[in-house]
């Protein structure tokens, strides 16, 4: 696969550098619950893409929200 350098950006993709800035942005900041079925599923097509054995994967929020459900006794 042959790459081309981009000597010089268009305003066009200078403009559209401050949109995906703030869209990416906005999506690394939220706290709203994620698709995890669908996340594990891309995590283990990408690592087979690059022919990389697919990670144990865990969902940290969902652990969070378990014990929160949980009574502790202290």
């Amino acid at each position: 696969m042959s790459q081309t350098k981009v000597k010089k950006q268009t305003p066009e993709q200078a403009a559209l550098i401050i949109v995906y800035r703030e869209k990416w942005i906005a999506i690394a900041l939220s706290t709203g619950s994620i698709n995890c079925s669908q996340a594990a599923e891309t995590i283990k097509s990408a690592d087979c893409a690059i022919g990389k054995t697919a990670p144990t994967i865990i969902f940290v929020d969902r652990i969070c929200q378990q014990l929160a459900a949980t009574e502790l006794d202290i």
